[in-house]
């Protein structure tokens, strides 16, 4: 059996990553020029490996391998970014699972059940407030009222849809009567575990669950000379020690992160004191309880009257999605292609966000971690050492080759 080629997959990473708007990072997000040009790049290389290409109507790109059975696995990733973002994140899984792909249709003896290689449309959060964009059409999660939410300059995601090549008229799921296999992606850690143990490749047993509250401080504007300091009603200061406390009382939690790393300042000019502050605080963590419970506490009691400076605080939750176990199936294949590529398995959960998050409603779903240079992702920074990439792509390989009966 022909070996997946990892010096292809490498030149397939850089090719890719040099497709970005303007600026220092890999600035591809989802709908833009950049993207589409991205797009058209995927759709090249897919027909060139001799898969069958087409995008679905929540505007995912497939490309497809059929086997001797019609029951199908998964493999893929997201081509979109991050503003300023890096070449790897998403990018690894698409053109990994390309890579196997190819391999395959080259040794030109079907595999037994089918593959399909698939660029989820818009994991990274969007001009229209939303992420999973793809992945939650795929499974049938995308409702009429998020096709009419408008992007800054007034397009709807429903138009937008339809010029990458989706349907916002089409309803429902994706071909909900495929027989699915399960969904797997190879992906960057993002974090800063495995790059601290060399050799090493993780098995994803958790992807987090992520929680956002949108609030309000209120404070009183007031002339920034005339104002004593002992009256002032400051609502950024206020903030500001609002956003301290969440960091506090979520670094006293297990299986919690906080972030607030949103504000809006009114009436924002330099010599009036702050009336008011808008923000959105982040929670994340594996675990669906103290998601739920632990982040409305810490809501509940982060402005306390006491260094309020006379302030109130209102917040309403706007939006969440849900903690996801990966496969335990799913996990010991992955777990036995890398001991077998001679790497060392760790077991860990995953604190970004990923498609597999909405693909869990309608199949199993397994995850593979390659190091990244640092932990650092989300940056042009980001990076990742060819070595890895080559290890990886071999545990990958074997663990897709196994399910596919290969």
């Amino acid at each position: 059996m022909q070996a997946v080629d990892a010096a292809r997959l490498w030149r397939h990473l850089m090719e890719l990553g040099a497709i970005r708007g303007p600026g220092e990072g890999v600035d591809r997000t989802s709908f833009s020029d950049a993207f589409q040009r991205g797009r058209a790049w995927l759709v090249q290389h897919f027909e060139e490996a001799g898969l069958e290409v087409w995008v679905d109507h929540a505007g995912n790109l497939h490309g497809r391998l059929d086997g001797e059975d019609d029951a199908t696995l998964l493999l893929g990733g997201h081509s979109d970014t991050v503003p300023n973002g890096g070449m790897f994140d998403g990018a690894l899984g698409v053109l990994s699972g390309l890579e196997i792909a190819a391999t395959l249709a080259a040794c030109g003896r079907r595999p037994r059940f089918s593959l399909e290689v698939v660029d989820f449309l818009a994991e990274e959060s969007s001009a229209f407030g939303l992420s999973y964009i793809g992945s939650s059409g795929y499974v049938g999660e995308l409702t009429s009222a998020d096709l009419e939410r408008r992007g800054p300059g007034g397009e709807s995601l429903g138009d937008a849809l339809r010029r990458v090549g989706g349907d916002p008229t089409a309803v429902g799921p994706v071909d909900p009567t495929k027989r699915l296999l399960g969904f797997m992606e190879l992906h960057i850690e993002q974090g800063p575990i495995l790059a601290r143990e060399p050799g090493s490749l993780g098995v994803v047993t958790a992807i987090t669950g992520i929680a956002w509250y949108r609030f309000r401080v209120q404070g009183r504007a007031g002339h920034a000379g005339t104002t004593p300091m002992r009256e002032r009603r400051d609502a950024l200061v206020a903030a500001g020690r609002l956003a301290s406390r969440i960091y506090e009382a979520a670094s006293a939690v297990t299986d919690l992160v906080a972030t607030v790393g949103r504000l809006e300042v009114f009436p924002n000019a330099v010599n009036v004191v702050p009336e008011r502050v808008e923000g959105v605080a982040e929670f994340r963590s594996p675990s669906a309880d103290v998601l739920d419970r632990q982040s409305r506490e810490i809501m509940r009691a982060a402005l306390p009257p006491e260094v309020s400076l006379g302030c109130t605080l209102s917040f309403e939750m706007d939006g969440s999605t849900r903690p996801v176990t990966t496969s335990e199936r799913l996990q010991g294949v992955i777990a036995d292609a890398i001991a077998a590529a001679g790497a060392r398995g760790v077991r860990l959960f995953s604190g970004a966000g990923h498609d597999a998050v909405e693909i869990a409603r309608r199949t199993e779903v397994g995850m593979m971690f390659c190091p990244c240079r640092d932990g650092v992702s989300h940056s042009p920074a980001e990076w990742v050492e060819p070595d890895d990439v080559a290890l990886a792509l071999r545990a990958y390989d074997r663990a897709a080759r196994q399910l596919l009966g290969a």
